[in-house]
């Protein structure tokens, strides 16, 4: 599915929140959400299909999104990734030191 800023699925609309540093975030609400419970949030990294970016499928779930609980959960989950890549882009740098 072609990313958009607002979308139903499995029952549940998915409304864009932000990008930050390329993860998009949604803002997932459902009808059978009960007052006072956490908002739910998806982080996603799209998938480029034929130069258009896409929703991650269910088989790519914890490789290009994942799915959040509250503010808190999504904080975390943000600081996690920002770290991971700064980590890959840091080996990145070094591997190509080593190279030249």
């Amino acid at each position: 599915m072609v990313l958009r800023d607002t979308f139903k699925k499995y029952g549940e609309i998915f409304t864009f929140v932000s990008l930050s540093a390329g993860y998009y975030i949604y803002k997932r609400d459902s009808p059978t959400k009960q007052e006072g419970s956490p908002a739910h949030y998806e982080v996603v990294k799209p998938v480029k299909i034929g130069g258009e970016l896409h929703y991650p499928g269910p088989s790519q779930w914890g490789i290009y999104a994942w799915t959040c609980i509250g503010e808190k959960g999504l904080v975390r989950k943000m600081a996690e990734l920002m770290k991971k890549d700064a980590n890959k882009q840091t080996n990145n740098d070094t591997s190509q030191e080593v190279q030249s």
